[in-house]
C-alpha cells in the first residue's frame, strides 16, 4: 500500500510538472504539447471534439508543427481553451471510476 501511495504522489507530480512545462514553453511548444493533451484526453472519452473547436485547433497545432511561422499568443490562447473545453467535458461525461482511473492509473488529469 505504502509503494503504491508513493507511485501515485510521483506520478502526480511528473504530471503537474508537465503542466508546468507546456505552460512555460513558447507558443510553438505549447501548442503543440496542449494539443497532444487534449488528443489523449479524447483518447479516453466519448465525445465529438468538432463541437469544441477541432478543426481550428488542428490548423493552428499542424502551424506550429510543419511551418516556420511564429504562433500569436491568440492562436495559443484558443488551443488552451481548447484543451480546457475538452477537460471539462471529460470529467462531465466521466463517471466516478473513470475519473478515479485516470486521474490515479492513468494520470491524465
Amino acid at each position: 500500500i505504502i509503494a503504491a501511495a508513493v507511485y501515485v504522489i510521483v506520478m502526480r507530480k511528473r504530471f503537474k510538472k508537465a503542466l508546468i512545462a507546456i505552460d512555460n514553453a513558447d507558443n510553438k511548444a505549447a501548442v503543440a504539447m496542449r494539443f497532444g493533451y487534449a488528443e489523449k484526453l479524447l483518447e479516453n472519452a466519448d465525445i465529438d471534439a468538432k463541437s469544441f473547436g477541432y478543426d481550428e485547433a488542428f490548423a493552428i497545432n499542424r502551424e506550429a508543427l510543419f511551418s516556420e511561422h511564429e504562433i500569436s499568443d491568440g492562436q495559443r490562447k484558443t488551443v488552451d481553451d481548447y484543451a480546457k473545453n475538452i477537460l471539462a467535458e471529460c470529467k462531465n461525461n466521466w463517471s466516478l471510476w473513470q475519473k478515479i482511473k485516470n486521474r490515479f492509473v492513468k494520470f491524465i488529469y
